[in-house]
């Protein structure tokens, strides 16, 4: 048996315990989701990730999808679809390819290094969020947004790839160029209200 003393004088703690691997644990979690029906969300908010293990890019989430503030670079392997709202924000992102490709609700890419939308959804149920990145144009952003459309604090200079259709509120604030509600509207349906 070793006692406390002779581990506190030798200076090195014993190897009794051995870390499991992060990534390990997440494939243990996303396989009891997948096992149970994917039924609910999934929450992997502040989980220091990188990328998504491969097991989860098939799964269709029956609720939310949590994915921000970690370290994403990448949306490789993420579900297939998402019915409630999927949130890869605060993360390292420069691109949303290899996301979801069907969102049923709302859509959140904020505050990551997004120079482009390309990758996103072509239609988003209800809001899309995707303030506060590098974007200069709305290029790859979804044709329909049944919700409001979020491009504030962007660098955007053109409203190049804006949504055919917005069912809520368009707002376009804090960015090089202030546009005017008539812009918005010659490439925009917006059925609420324009805040630029």
């Amino acid at each position: 048996m070793i006692k406390l003393k002779e581990i506190l004088l030798e200076g090195k703690a014993p190897k009794i315990f051995i870390p499991r691997r992060i990534e390990d644990r997440f494939e243990r979690r996303i396989s009891l989701y997948i096992k149970n029906g994917s039924k609910g969300s999934f929450d992997l908010k502040d989980s220091n990730l990188t990328k998504f293990p491969e097991i989860l890019k098939n799964v269709d989430v029956g609720g939310y999808f949590d994915c921000s503030h970690n370290n994403l670079t990448s949306l490789e392997n993420s579900p297939k679809s998402v019915n409630v709202f999927f949130d890869c924000g605060a993360n390292k992102l420069t691109t949303l390819e290899g996301g979801p490709k069907t969102i049923n609700r709302h859509y959140y890419c904020n505050t990551n290094q997004l120079t482009s939308l390309k990758g996103a959804p072509e239609t988003v149920g209800g809001d899309f969020y995707c303030v506060n990145n590098k974007l200069t144009s709305l290029v790859g952003a979804p044709e329909t947004v049944g919700g409001a459309f979020w491009c504030s604090a962007n660098k955007l200079t053109s409203l190049e790839g804006a949504p055919k259709f917005v069912g809520g509120d368009f707002y376009c604030t804090g960015n090089p160029v202030k546009f005017t509600s008539d812009q918005v509207r010659s490439v925009c349906d917006v059925k609420g209200l324009i805040i630029v």
